[in-house]
């Protein structure tokens, strides 16, 4: 395998509004970060424990997860957690949310696009890798 990186850009309506969720998104990614090397020490254990643990660890990634979550804990998540290799923080411009790490590649970023319209009311999200397109195509 291999990584490749990936980008994130979230317009939010305004300024505003994304100052009131900045907090909980860089919680959010962080967890999402750190769930991964939960999965990956854990993925082969009892279902029911691993499941207990995660969402007292990571309540907002086990929200991310949505029908994945209580289910298969091992191969059900690959390419479900990856946010990013080496800790990146998201950041903010005006009502633009911006982020970008080192991802393993063929992950997806989709449920991640839909987690931040959903939840945190993002007008438009745009992701790509630089694994798949030779150009992003902005906002």
């Amino acid at each position: 395998m291999g990584e490749a990186r990936f980008y994130l850009i979230a317009e939010f309506e305004s300024e505003k509004k994304l100052n009131k969720v900045f907090g909980e998104i860089k919680t959010f990614i962080k967890q999402g970060q750190k769930s991964e090397e939960f999965w990956q020490k854990y993925r082969e254990s009892n279902p029911q424990q691993f499941w207990s643990k995660f969402k007292g660890k990571f309540p907002l990634i086990f929200e991310y997860l949505g029908e994945k979550a209580n289910k298969d804990n091992n191969n059900s998540l690959a390419r479900e957690l990856d946010f990013g290799m080496f800790n990146a923080k998201p950041t903010k411009e005006r009502n633009i949310l911006k982020f970008n790490d080192e991802v393993w590649h063929l992950a997806s970023w989709d449920r991640f696009a839909d987690f931040l319209k959903n939840k945190y009311q993002a007008k438009r999200v745009n992701w790509f890798s630089d694994e798949w397109s030779p150009e992003f195509a902005p906002l």
